[in-house]
């Protein structure tokens, strides 16, 4: 019984030398670079940034896409630019902007209050109208010596029950079909209070005067033109005024305006070999077309 415990043992001995020699014990191996920092299972910490070891020293990967889906380099992104936060704040742009928005709150509600009151009132135009016109001394025999001076006087009524019209410049032309022989300029101020009106007395004239600084030139066809019309006893000229005006109301509104004065066909009749001729005086007084 003795050998047989004894042999025992030196059989289970031998079976286990036979197991060790058959099969050697495993060694722990790490895993390649996870892309995340952690500990495997057999305890072999990763390290994140390293690329898996080249076993072929002499060949260089050329491709630099990701082999596998590993990057044989990490690249990290470039740190973000620092700007600072804080910004400078003054008393004084404060107080600036501000005076800004009041003076812009103060324009928009001017131009809102103007509007609504000449919606409201809706002010006529002055009214003109042709009483006398009447040539002198006019010479149309030749370019040279084409000579003539305009005579003319018209009613300028304020229709408007609560504006006065200011008058400050009035600019005349006088033509003849559509080409200008004669101009001048009135600077005088009028006033046309409520319902009122006043005379508005206007000469021109071929020759420079305080009034017609500057003569325009007179094409020679124009004058022949004239010519023929005078030697068959009346001559059609066309009157026009363009008048710098100012529409107060008896509060504190106003309004500038331009208004454009249109007293057109005005016949002049002449007697005789005379250079003297005026509107017919059977002809009504010429009502003026007038828009701004």
């Amino acid at each position: 019984m003795a050998s047989l415990s004894e042999d025992q043992p030196k059989k289970e001995r031998d079976q286990s030398s036979d197991t060790s020699q058959n099969h050697p014990p495993e060694i722990p191996t790490c895993h390649p670079p996870l892309p995340t920092n952690h500990t495997t299972e057999t305890g072999c910490a990763t390290v994140m940034g390293y690329p898996h070891p080249n076993p072929n020293p002499q060949w260089q990967p050329t491709d630099p896409q990701p082999y596998h889906g590993y990057p044989y380099v990490y690249a990290q992104p470039p740190p973000a630019a620092y700007y600072p936060s804080e910004s400078c704040h003054s008393p004084m742009s404060g107080f600036l902007r501000g005076c800004l928005m009041v003076m812009i709150a103060f324009v928009f509600l001017s131009f809102v209050t103007t509007v609504m009151v000449w919606l409201i009132q809706r002010p006529a135009l002055p009214v003109f109208r042709v009483d006398t016109f009447s040539v002198s001394n006019f010479n149309a025999s030749s370019n040279t010596d084409f000579t003539a001076s305009w005579d003319a006087k018209f009613t300028v009524e304020n229709p408007n029950h609560k504006v006065k019209v200011y008058i400050n410049r009035i600019d005349s032309f006088m033509f003849y079909r559509e080409n200008m022989v004669s101009s001048s300029l009135k600077a005088e101020p009028l006033l046309l209070y409520s319902s009122g009106h006043i005379v508005l007395h206007v000469k021109l004239s071929t020759k420079n005067s305080d009034d017609q600084p500057v003569v325009p030139v007179v094409d020679k066809w124009v004058v022949e033109d004239m010519g023929r019309d005078r030697n068959g006893g009346t001559v059609s000229f066309n009157f026009r005024m363009l008048v710098s005006s100012t529409f107060k109301s008896d509060g504190w509104w106003t309004r500038g305006a331009k208004l454009k004065v249109f007293c057109d066909s005005l016949k002049v009749g002449f007697v005789g070999a005379t250079g003297n001729g005026l509107l017919p005086p059977e002809t009504p007084r010429v009502l003026c077309s007038v828009s701004v």
